[in-house]
């Protein structure tokens, strides 16, 4: 192509960049301009989604798909380093508005796919504390149902929580159908004291730095649902019972009562910053 027809090669590597595979596409390679965008970010979602969900199970290989979606993600850069036509001002504004768009799309899929929160609260302390980065998954809930002690992500909305309309990350303590009390420093379900999984029994040795299960003052704001030892909970079908590791600190389902299968949105999987937080634990162990 004729040099004063054509972009130096770098500017595709520039497009490519905002928006992969336009460079192709602008040279056209429609098919492959199309295929490189739609694969690159697929198999980068894709990679994140499997290292998300798999957590802190794998040691750090379910990473891997992830650095193969971008090795995929580079040779497209290279191979967009190619004499792009001149589109003018009209086409750059063509080419601005589709990025931003087509961007917006892949961060609005990925956000129902996994998520990453920041913790500004002690109520799951000391598995996951103030300031903490977490990963969440949300896929697998459109396919199966929260367990026993897994923590959680679920929206407020309809709770009497001090904060209406915001998300708390708590764990899963009580299922569809059980029947809930607090026998300070145990959790009683179904009357038995509940030590599978393990986290239960580790809470309730109030060995430090964990506090045991503590009940609810009959006074404290929002509520309090098991606030004596006699005190009972029973779960209706789709309602669990959500506690904090740190129950002195935490407002949960001893204050305000069952949450809706509804409002869980997603699954903890691990933690990924600070850096030397990143090799805590956050399953059920």
């Amino acid at each position: 192509m004729d040099d004063k027809r054509t972009y130096p090669k770098w500017t595709g590597e520039i497009m490519a960049l905002f928006l992969a595979g336009s460079a192709h596409f602008l040279t056209g390679r429609r098919m492959a301009g199309l295929a490189w965008h739609f694969g690159t970010l697929a198999a980068l979602q894709f990679g994140v989604l499997v290292a998300v969900m798999a957590g802190d199970a794998t040691g750090g290989l379910a990473i891997l798909p992830f650095l193969a979606a971008l090795a995929l993600w580079c040779v497209m850069l290279t191979q967009s380093y190619r004499p792009v036509p001149r589109i003018g001002a009209l086409g750059w504004v063509v080419v601005i508005v589709a990025g931003v768009g087509l961007n917006r799309f892949w961060a609005w899929n990925f956000s129902n796919l996994a998520q990453t929160y920041r913790i500004s609260s002690a109520s799951m302390a000391p598995t996951i504390v103030d300031g903490d980065w977490i990963f969440v998954e949300k896929l697998s809930l459109m396919f199966g149902d929260p367990e026993r002690g897994e923590i959680v992500v679920f929206r407020t909305d309809g709770i009497p929580t001090p904060t209406p309309g915001t998300e708390f990350v708590m764990r899963i303590a009580g299922l569809p159908g059980d029947r809930i009390r607090i026998q300070p420093p145990n959790l009683i379900v179904n009357g038995q004291v509940l030590t599978t999984p393990p986290v239960f029994k580790k809470i309730a040795s109030s060995e430090p730095p964990f506090n045991g299960f503590q009940l609810v003052s009959p006074g404290i704001p929002g509520g309090a649902v098991l606030s004596r030892p006699t005190d009972e909970i029973v779960l209706g079908p789709d309602e669990y019972f959500v506690l904090g590791d740190n129950t002195p600190r935490s407002r949960d389902s001893r204050c305000w009562g069952p949450l809706p299968r509804q409002n869980i949105t997603g699954r903890v999987k691990a933690i990924f910053w600070p850096p030397s937080r990143a090799d805590q634990p956050v399953n059920k162990e």
